[in-house]
C-alpha cells in the first residue's frame, strides 16, 4: 500500500515523554494536511492543539481571550502565498509575541523571518522536524537555537551567502 503523499504516515514512539505537556499551539492553516499532522504530532508530544483558517479567526482567538491566559506558546502559520505574510503581520500587530513557525512549499525564508517568523518547514510536513522545530521554540533549554533559521538556509543567521564578511 502506498502512502499518500498529503497525508504521510506518522510513526510515532508512544512512550516518548510528553516534551510539550500542557503547552497551547494553534495552527493558522487551511488544509487538512498540514491540520492532521500538526494535530497528530503535537498531541502526542502533550500539547493542545487548536485551529484557525485564517487570520482574522487567529485574531480573534488573541483578542477574545484574556491576556493574562497566554494561549498560544506557539502558533504555526501557512506561507503558501504572498498574502500569508499579512496573517503574520497581524498576529504581530495584535500583541502575539510568541514564537510562529511558517510551513510552507517556497523558498521565503528570508521574507519570512523579515516578517518575524521564527523558523521555517517545508511542506509536507517531516513529524519529526515538527516536533524538534516546536519543542526548540516552546521550551526553554531545548538543545537548538529557537528563533534561528536552520543552517545553510539562505538568509539564516550565520549564513553568509554574498560572499562578503557576515556579521
Amino acid at each position: 500500500m502506498m502512502s499518500d503523499p498529503m497525508f504521510p504516515t506518522l510513526r510515532l514512539t508512544a512512550l516518548e515523554p510528553c516534551v510539550l505537556e500542557d503547552q497551547s499551539v494553534l495552527v493558522v492553516d487551511p488544509h487538512p494536511p498540514v491540520k492532521f499532522t500538526a494535530a497528530t504530532v503535537l498531541r502526542e508530544a502533550g500539547a493542545k492543539v487548536f485551529f484557525a483558517c485564517d487570520a482574522t479567526e487567529a485574531v480573534f482567538y488573541l483578542t477574545a481571550l484574556p491576556a493574562a491566559s497566554k494561549p498560544f506558546a506557539l502558533m504555526i502559520v501557512s506561507l503558501n502565498d504572498p498574502a500569508s505574510f499579512d496573517t503574520v503581520r497581524q498576529l504581530r500587530e495584535a500583541g502575539y509575541r510568541g514564537s510562529i513557525l511558517g510551513v510552507g512549499q517556497n523558498d521565503s525564508h528570508h521574507a519570512a523571518q523579515a516578517e518575524g517568523v521564527d523558523d521555517m518547514l517545508h511542506l509536507p510536513l517531516d513529524p519529526e522536524a515538527l516536533k524538534q522545530t516546536a519543542t526548540q521554540l516552546i521550551t526553554p533549554g531545548t538543545p537548538g537555537t529557537p528563533g534561528n533559521f536552520a543552517p545553510g538556509v539562505p538568509g539564516a543567521p550565520g549564513t553568509d551567502t554574498s560572499g562578503g564578511s557576515g556579521g
